[in-house]
């Protein structure tokens, strides 16, 4: 008898129905009903290394969200190959698997134009007109962030300029949870509604 767990990173498998936008290629599975079925990923989550090894304090980096608080964005820093990534990737795995959000954007922040086409691609999946210019479309996400009421995370991968975030971060909500990977650690990323965390290397413990 063969095991047919899907993989660990495959965030569609444990709940496979809904809208799946991955790499450009977008893929409703609902034909052109105006309302997505719920719950909608955008973007593609890198997989988990083969020697993905989680860390002793990874619950403190990324607390998951409950109890109605709202959930400070974590802004993860550190120099390159130390794990950011694949911290962020495992909690919006963990996010998806436990069926805790309904909407989950997976971002390329290398730049303002990849943040924004991220941003305008989600905003087709949860329901903007299609046609809408993607500037336009990537403002009408933040406001249905803002205020539709559903239960969203959003990462943002290997921020290289805080400035091209500047207008473009997502709102602070009850229901909402942001997730930054960076190398840097410039005073622009450091607000009251943010955490700036410090990630480095494993000890050799």
């Amino acid at each position: 008898m063969t095991d047919d767990t899907p993989p660990r990173y495959d965030i569609t498998a444990p709940r496979a129905r809904g809208l799946h936008i991955g790499e450009g290629t977008q893929v409703n599975l609902f034909g052109d009903r105006p309302e997505p079925a719920w719950p909608v990923a955008v973007g593609r989550v890198p997989p988990l290394a083969d020697c993905w090894q989680p860390r002793p304090d990874q619950q403190a980096l990324l607390p998951a969200r409950g109890g109605g608080t709202v959930v400070l964005t974590q802004v993860l820093s550190g120099m390159g190959g130390v794990g950011k990534t694949q911290l962020a990737a495992d909690w919006a795995i963990g996010q998806w698997q436990q069926g805790s959000v309904d909407l989950l954007l997976w971002a390329d922040a290398g730049s303002q134009q990849s943040i924004v086409a991220a941003y305008a691609q989600a905003a087709v999946a949860v329901g903007v007109d299609p046609r809408t210019d993607g500037e336009q479309a990537a403002q009408w996400l933040l406001r249905w962030l803002a205020d539709s009421g559903k239960r969203w995370a959003v990462v943002l991968d290997d921020l290289t300029r805080p400035a091209d975030l500047t207008g473009w971060w997502p709102p602070t909500t009850e229901t909402g949870s942001v997730v930054v990977a960076t190398r840097r650690s410039d005073s622009a990323l450091l607000r009251s509604n943010r955490v700036l965390v410090q990630v480095g290397l494993f000890t050799p413990a």
